[in-house]
């Protein structure tokens, strides 16, 4: 598939945000098969600016990984 990657791939959305629905993720999963989900609860949008500690938890957990 055209535009696919194969590598790790963290798709981290805020609880209170709408942007990443359940729909989404069989076309998510077609161009990211690795992809990984998580939400922070308590964030929408802005979950770096709304939960910066649990944001940066999140990230730095899959980069280690």
């Amino acid at each position: 598939i055209a535009g696919r990657f194969d590598g790790p791939a963290l798709f981290l959305s805020g609880a209170l945000s709408d942007y990443v629905r359940p729909e989404h993720r069989p076309a998510i999963k077609t161009l990211f098969p690795a992809a990984k989900f998580a939400k922070i609860p308590d964030a929408g949008h802005w979950l770096h600016a709304d939960k910066p500690r649990e944001f940066e938890g999140s990230l730095s957990a899959f980069l280690s990984a």
